[in-house]
């Protein structure tokens, strides 16, 4: 099956060999990420007055294998942030469930996204219609696509070519540029006030899913560019399947990301300051 991203977009690429001999990170800094939400700003608009400790990554994206003792990290968040951000979240998870298969870094997470929709786990008639009405819009926005090279699962379907010919398909959740964007935005933001302490302000967020359409529409430059990320030290103090590289330019204070979802899906950030 396949998450697809699209619509067309266009970005110069930072040079590789900047990321070559990047400084490794730091140990986060549980210490500025806990919940301590009273008297503190939102994290992620810098302005509104955080009402609530939000989990940076959503506390379904944790995989079975998630160690007990693994901190789900939270930051002071606002309510409209933190729904501006939910329902990006739900979108994505729509896609990324129909790419999830049963390696350890994905254990159990199809089966917690597909909680909120799954009729048999409701908890009352009301609940039930709930959930079906979720699930009918969900799969309003399924489409049914051939995957790179061909390759489906046991889930798929046939699409007619207009020379009727067969052709054999895995159903696919296109995303919005917008809503990856705000997906790295989301992850961004937090994290970045958990390794610092300090609140990222006006900046702009471009977030892009690595796969044939990104190689495709980013050049040649686009194969050693994400290499070089791969190639930084990763923090996995998280969780098992989720995690993150970055780095930051210091003459101009942009943030380049590398989210590393259950070891299928990577998505791209790219922070840019605003002027002065």
């Amino acid at each position: 099956m396949c998450c697809h991203q699209h619509g067309p977009w266009a970005f110069e690429f930072p040079p590789a060999d900047r990321y070559e001999n990047a400084p490794a990170w730091q140990p986060i800094a549980h210490s500025v990420s806990c919940l301590r939400v009273k008297d503190s700003v939102c994290v992620y608009c810098g302005s509104a007055p955080a009402v609530q400790a939000e989990h940076v990554f959503p506390k379904s994206w944790y995989p079975a294998t998630t160690p007990a003792t693994c901190t789900r990290l939270t930051v002071p968040s606002c309510a409209a942030c933190n729904k501006r951000f939910k329902t990006a979240e739900e979108r994505f998870a729509l896609a990324a469930m129909m790419t999830l298969d049963d390696r350890p870094d994905a254990a159990g997470v199809y089966e917690r996204l597909s909680r909120s929709w799954k009729v048999d786990r409701a908890g009352s008639e009301l609940d039930s219609e709930h959930r079906l009405r979720r699930f009918a819009g969900m799969l309003q926005r399924v489409v049914f696509k051939q995957p790179p090279g061909g390759q489906t699962d046991s889930v798929r379907a046939f699409l007619e070519t207009p020379r009727e010919k067969l052709l054999a398909a895995a159903p696919a959740s296109p995303l919005q540029n917008t809503i990856v964007d705000l997906i790295g935005e989301k992850l961004g933001r937090g994290l970045y006030y958990a390794e610092t302490g300090v609140v990222l302000e006006r900046v702009t967020v471009s977030g892009k899913i690595v796969n044939q359409v990104f190689f495709a529409s980013g050049g040649p430059s686009a194969p050693a560019f994400v290499a070089a990320l791969r190639r930084l030290p990763a923090n996995e103090s998280l969780a098992p399947g989720l995690r993150y590289r970055f780095i930051a330019n210091p003459q101009n204070g942009d943030v380049t990301w590398l989210f590393q979802l259950w070891g299928q899906i990577d998505i791209v950030a790219f922070f840019i300051r605003a002027e002065p």
